[in-house]
């Protein structure tokens, strides 16, 4: 039988007592663990080195090492999802109605479950605090988080917890992003590849609060249009809301503004108020006038006619939440990240090549509709 090392035997002494304490136990310094079992710096390193690798230990700079627990099914059972918004986008068809579904799918996988709590967008640091507090939660999945001081009395408890999609102004750590460069690129690529030039945008970017998304899509629109080699009509551009009944009125008001354009783009979330008032006013979608969307919710694919649209993979969300939130269970605060998810182009039949309509300059209503 082989003689353990030195190393070896402070590593086992160590395990027996770091998984009797309490997670996030501070330990004693090197020095004081180097006097307290009679070995040297090299020894303690090691032995800590493996408590580490393995996540029964973390490092805080600064701070000391503390006690934590690796990862396991019991932690999964934890995890709480606070979504910042609207109840609706939870309890009716939506982009986060299908990603908590997903996520809920990826939890129970691994034998976990996931709570969910809605929140005002706005919401204060204190209100959230108190909501956190009597969840008492061992994860976190915070979505459309605005506020970074909600961040940060999260961070200062030491809790796990993974940003999908934050509004803050600053970037911030254990996040999940959408590349809307990409997103604009695909809806301009798209639509001037089938000729179109005059093409409206009904946007998300609201006057009220800042929405890191939708503001930068706004701005790539611009952007990606000049190098199109294309000018946006600012009287083409406007603030379509987030309902059908607000993307009614927005269509309607394009239609009623005496500009023409052939291609209208939208987001899957108010694109059948698009629809309503399109063919409200006689035309025929993917034939008259084309429509494209964001998301790639489950019914696009059932609109008359089926919606183009930029998918935005919920199952790829959700699979890197659930295994970015599972690393920081085994060593919270040990690591950060950023994570970019990329879009892709659905092409559907409600996107045809631009026709006379177009290329004529007129108001997009066809003659005897």
């Amino acid at each position: 039988m082989a003689t353990q090392t030195k190393h070896e035997i402070l590593k086992d002494q160590l395990l027996d007592e770091v998984t009797r304490l309490p997670s996030g136990t501070r330990l004693p310094t090197v020095k004081e663990l180097m006097d307290l079992h009679q070995v040297s710096q090299a020894t303690v390193d090691r032995a800590l080195g493996h408590l580490k690798e393995k996540g029964y230990v973390r490092a805080v700079v600064g701070r000391g090492t503390f006690t934590c627990r690796p990862a396991s099914v019991s932690d999964l059972r934890n995890v709480d999802l606070v979504l910042f918004g609207s109840r609706k986008s939870v309890d009716s068809p939506s982009f986060h109605r299908e990603l908590i579904e997903r996520l809920s799918k990826q939890l129970g996988e691994q034998g976990g479950w996931l709570r969910v709590t809605v929140l005002p967008y706005e919401c204060s640091a204190g209100e959230a605090a108190q909501t956190l507090e009597k969840l008492s939660p061992k994860g976190l999945i915070l979505v459309n988080l605005s506020n970074a001081d909600i961040v940060r009395w999260v961070k200062e408890r030491d809790l796990p917890y993974v940003l999908l999609f934050p509004d803050c102004r600053r970037d911030q750590p254990n996040s999940v992003l959408i590349d809307n460069r990409a997103i604009v690129r695909q809806w301009i690529g798209h639509l001037t590849e089938l000729g179109h030039r005059r093409i409206a945008y009904l946007h998300g970017s609201s006057d009220q609060y800042h929405q890191r998304d939708q503001s930068q899509r706004l701005q790539y629109f611009y952007e990606e249009m000049g190098r199109a080699g294309l000018v946006a009509d600012p009287d083409l551009v406007l603030f379509g809301g987030y309902t059908r009944e607000e993307g009614l009125a927005a269509t309607e008001a394009l239609l009623a503004g005496g500009k023409s354009f052939s291609a209208i783009i939208s987001g899957d979330n108010i694109v059948s108020g698009v629809y309503q008032a399109l063919q409200g006013a006689g035309l025929e979608i993917g034939s008259d006038i084309s429509v494209i969307g964001v998301d790639d919710c489950a019914w696009a694919a059932h609109l008359v006619p089926p919606l183009t649209t930029v998918r935005i993979a919920r199952e790829c969300v959700a699979a890197l939440a659930v295994e970015k939130l599972q690393a920081l269970l085994a060593r919270p605060g040990e690591s950060t990240f950023q994570e970019v998810i990329e879009p892709q182009l659905i092409v559907r039949a409600s996107t045809r090549p631009a026709g006379c309509i177009a290329d004529s300059g007129q108001q997009p209503i066809p003659e005897g509709k």
